[in-house]
């Protein structure tokens, strides 16, 4: 198990790679094209009219404020959280302890998620992992239309849920999500950042002329070419990617439907309490093989972010078997269990931010497994007694987060 767990992390590694050397290449192209311009200014000062020089001046700087935010783009970011509950006598004592990293790379046009979330308890100094899980993500926006209402990604995680008998579950899979941000209803930071993107001329060839354009508006920099259409092409793409990474961190809506494929391996277990004697009872545990499996999940999104430090999130998974909706397990021909093979996971949070890197969250996570493990056995009558893991398990917490 920990093994697989490591490999997972050792591959979220490996997949951080890709995007940041991507950035790392944008941001290359992007310095070149300052120093070409910072080059420009001070060898045809003199030759420039006063309004050509503020605006090839006014290039320069807008252009190392695009490298800039590459930069910014290129970086990981990462968050902690913790939470502690603790009860304690003379006899005994139970703590619970919730903890986790996320660390995340890059908005628009593609995410790098890897998230590490675990609950134990600690019951008369004996140690149960109740809950954990490591997720990694890669999401990537299609430049198609406006580039937002597409989004494709790929991912692996690790899950186990003591409570619903799941010792392990691996999934990998990838899929689609259709995405709806309100562009036109951004938070005031949204909206300052807007704003000062809309400052920042756009710089074309105006029949054959170097120009920078302000709406419809364009004004001549020079007689000569000063950039070359790759050159504008980069330019373009880092507004592009500038605004609709503003609209995705600060929009106050955004309703979302995931569509995914993904393959399933799971080992579990189930108990169950059994009466003998009209009287007493004891416990049956029983344990499963593992099980593969390939499957198809659908999920809506929700996101509210009234103001850019309050956000609710509400993340709906609904998991089914890609064949054979039912699962039947059977005694004999007259003794038979049979249920719908499927398992819901429904995320929800609501966070906010207490200061610049600190914040409190209420989480809220709800399972529902339709079809858990379970075997039939006989009991002392030679009766047969369907073993069967629990189907639900709720999680609540309050979390303090704190970003790094």
């Amino acid at each position: 198990m920990m093994r697989k767990a490591l490999f997972l992390l050792l591959l979220a590694m490996v997949f951080c790679q890709i995007p940041v050397s991507a950035q790392l290449t944008q941001v290359k192209a992007t310095q070149k094209i300052a120093d070409k311009i910072a080059l420009l200014i001070s060898t045809e000062r003199g030759t420039l009219s006063p309004s050509e020089a503020l605006e090839l001046d006014t290039l320069w700087k807008n252009i190392n404020e695009y490298r800039d935010y590459q930069i910014d783009e290129s970086a990981l970011n990462g968050k902690t959280k913790f939470s502690l509950l603790g009860n304690e006598s003379a006899l005994k004592d139970l703590f619970q302890i919730t903890a986790g990293v996320e660390v995340d790379h890059g908005t628009y046009p593609f995410e790098l998620d890897l998230k590490v979330n675990s609950q134990t308890t600690i019951r008369d100094g004996q140690f149960a992992e109740n809950i954990s899980d490591i997720d990694i993500s890669f999401d990537y926006h299609p430049k198609i239309g406006k580039g937002l209402a597409l989004e494709t990604f790929v991912f692996l995680s690790r899950f186990n849920n003591t409570y619903l008998g799941i010792d392990q579950r691996y999934e990998s899979g990838g899929g689609i999500i259709l995405n709806y941000f309100s562009s036109k209803r951004l938070t005031k930071h949204g909206e300052e950042n807007l704003e000062k993107i809309r400052r920042i001329p756009e710089y074309k060839l105006e029949n054959d002329v170097f120009a920078a354009c302000y709406a419809k508006l364009c004004t001549p920099i020079g007689n000569e070419q000063r950039l070359s259409e790759a050159e504008l092409a980069t330019l373009r793409d880092i507004r592009f990617n500038l605004e609709n990474d503003n609209i995705k961190e600060n929009a106050k809506f955004r309703f979302a439907l995931l569509l995914g494929l993904y393959y399933e391996n799971e080992k579990a277990r189930a108990e169950r309490e059994l009466l003998f004697n009209g009287i007493d009872s004891t416990f049956a545990f029983t344990d499963f093989d593992a099980t593969n499996k390939i499957r198809w999940e659908l999920r809506p999104t929700i996101v509210y972010q009234p103001v850019k430090d309050v956000t609710f999130r509400l993340y709906p998974y609904f998991k089914f078997p890609l064949v054979r909706q039912f699962e039947t397990i059977s005694f004999d021909e007259s003794t038979f269990d049979r249920r719908p093979d499927k398992f819901y996971d429904i995320q929800t949070s609501l966070t906010a931010k207490v200061t610049a890197n600190a914040s409190i969250s209420v989480v809220y996570r709800y399972f529902r497994d339709f079809a858990p493990k379970r075997r039939y056995v006989l009991d002392e009558n030679n009766a047969p007694v369907l073993i069967i893991g629990q189907e639900t398990s709720n999680f609540y917490n309050l979390i303090f987060s704190l970003k790094f």
